[in-house]
């Protein structure tokens, strides 16, 4: 499965502090960036094996030095969808068909919102009714659950 954080927006409801710096790299506390928190959910979906980071050339340097920095087990790209500013981005969905097409991709998708925070709960390490439990109480409580393919659990969209 590949995962694709969406970063390419401009932030522009927190000008001046993000006119120049992306908002997914604003530290939460310690230092720690956002960002770095979903890498830290992401490290432990097993099925997730690449991410694409896709931003805009406004902010790609600072993704690309994030990237030396950061501590992670997943093979991670960085992409620059071109773009300068809010007028000519391309919009969440422009940017997922353009790291589709550049990288080719034919696997299963999650996309992440790079400045959202949630948990993310890998239902396949489960047995079927631990799973289901889990699944019900994770989303009362807002976080993002991914469900497993019907061959393991013969579940599907219909429950």
């Amino acid at each position: 499965m590949k995962c694709i954080l969406l970063c390419a927006g401009y932030a522009t409801r927190l000008f001046p502090i993000t006119k120049n710096f992306p908002k997914a790299l604003l530290e939460i506390e310690d230092g720690k960036p956002l960002l770095n928190y979903i890498m830290d959910q992401i490290d432990n979906i097993s099925d997730i094996d690449e991410i694409y980071l896709i931003t805009n050339d406004r902010y790609y340097n600072h993704f690309i030095n994030w990237k030396d920095t950061l501590n992670t087990n997943k093979k991670l790209t960085v992409l620059n969808d071109y773009t300068t500013n809010n007028d000519d981005k391309l919009g969440a969905v422009g940017d997922l068909k353009y790291t589709k097409d550049k990288m080719n991709i034919n696997d299963d998708v999650i996309i992440i919102a790079g400045d959202n925070m949630t948990k993310y709960y890998d239902l396949a390490k489960d047995n079927k009714e631990i799973a289901i439990k889990k699944a019900a109480h994770v989303i009362k409580t807002g976080g993002l659950v991914l469900f497993p393919t019907e061959t393991v659990y013969g579940i599907g969209a219909d429950g």
